[in-house]
């Protein structure tokens, strides 16, 4: 059936999110005043020594889940295809471009 039938014309459009997926962006959930929102959480490797770094003013649970999400991928990394050392030889930047709202 049709949605707009049934719950009007949409409120909100979230753009290039909601049209096409792009490698090294992922789309991550977050809580509102207002409910919720979706989030844009952009990913980059590039050569290095393993440092992880976190930009677009996140809280300290958001910090705590990219943490958290880096050693879920180290321990599933042989199973995930991915070479377990990959840590040691690459930088992460994790960012989240409408983290500007302290979460």
């Amino acid at each position: 059936k049709n949605i707009e039938e049934f719950l009007g014309k949409k409120t909100f459009s979230y753009g290039q999110m909601e049209n096409e997926d792009q490698i090294g962006v992922a789309t991550g959930l977050a809580y509102t005043a207002f409910g919720g929102d979706t989030l844009s959480i952009e990913v980059s490797l590039y050569p290095g020594k393993g440092k992880l770094t976190l930009t677009g003013k996140l809280g300290d649970v958001m910090k705590e889940s990219a943490q958290a999400a880096f050693s879920y991928i180290r321990s599933k990394a042989e199973g995930l295809g991915i070479d377990p050392d990959f840590y040691e030889k690459f930088d992460i930047h994790i960012h989240v471009p409408e983290g500007a709202v302290p979460k």
